[in-house]
């Protein structure tokens, strides 16, 4: 699927001036981001790797 393709190329765009972007925990306001644009703009539920793997600790 082409969204699947670019979505984090997409993502990046929108975050590119992002205040903690390169920092630590900066994944969680991607994901939450991507999770976002892939449900409003292309109507995909879209679950992170955090809710799929809530065991497991990401930054």
């Amino acid at each position: 699927m082409a969204v699947f393709a670019n979505i984090d190329d997409e993502v990046n765009q929108t975050l590119k001036n992002d205040k903690v972007r390169g920092q630590i925990g900066f994944i969680h306001t991607f994901w939450f981001t991507k999770e976002q644009i892939l449900l409003q703009k292309y109507g995909i539920h879209w679950r992170s790797p955090r809710v799929l793997n809530p065991n497991t600790s990401y930054d």
